[in-house]
């Protein structure tokens, strides 16, 4: 069950207990990363993913890398990239959002290298940048990147060509 959709339940039967064992899964605005997700680290049918299996993931292994189908992935808050997070979007043209807000990596080499559509990123500023090596073209030809915003960055360096060809 969708935590939503139990919320929305519970709204409209207030006498009603609903009992749910197990986790919640998580709701994808965006099938084609909801199928990758749940095959990958979901629960074995295919059919999802909980936040609680989300959370045990520490990397996403390149399983988003070229994909062109991808437009948006706000849920991958849920999992917890940490260590090398680089290449994970990369060549990901229509992906136009992604909020990795609770990601704690050292590396973001190319991870959004040439997704051209990427335009926002929600929460980047929450974004545990403290143990960070480098963003060397972690945003490289991300054409239509209008912002992202650090609260506080402590990272050894930038990189090379971190916002090269960003020309927003």
């Amino acid at each position: 069950i969708y935590e939503d959709a139990a919320e929305a339940i519970r709204a409209n039967y207030p006498n009603l207990t609903l009992i749910v064992e197990g986790g919640y899964y998580i709701r994808f605005a965006d099938p084609v990363v909801g199928e990758i997700c749940a095959t990958n680290w979901g629960d074995g049918a295919g059919t999802g993913i909980t936040k609680e299996q989300a959370a045990a993931v520490t990397t996403l292994s390149q399983k988003f890398r070229n994909n062109t189908e991808i437009t948006s992935f706000n849920e991958a808050k849920y999992f917890l990239c940490t260590g090398n997070c680089g290449d994970q979007f990369a060549g990901c043209t229509n992906l136009e959002s992604v909020d990795i807000s609770t990601w704690t990596p050292t590396h973001l080499w190319d991870a959004f290298q040439n997704a051209t559509n990427l335009k926002y990123l929600p929460n980047i500023g929450d974004l545990d940048v403290s143990q960070c090596i480098s963003f060397a073209q972690a945003f490289y030809n991300c054409s239509n990147l209008e912002a992202i915003t650090f609260n506080a960055i402590m990272c050894t360096s930038i990189g090379s060509g971190a916002f090269g060809k960003c020309s927003n």
